[in-house]
């Protein structure tokens, strides 16, 4: 199973919060 790291970031580049989504979903809200 392929999984994905997201991470958004503010203005300085500072992660704000991170999760994890299975390769297939996209566009992950939450």
């Amino acid at each position: 199973m392929n999984t994905k790291l997201h991470a958004i970031c503010d203005s300085q580049g500072r992660p704000l919060n991170l999760f994890v989504t299975a390769g297939q979903v996209s566009d992950y809200i939450g």
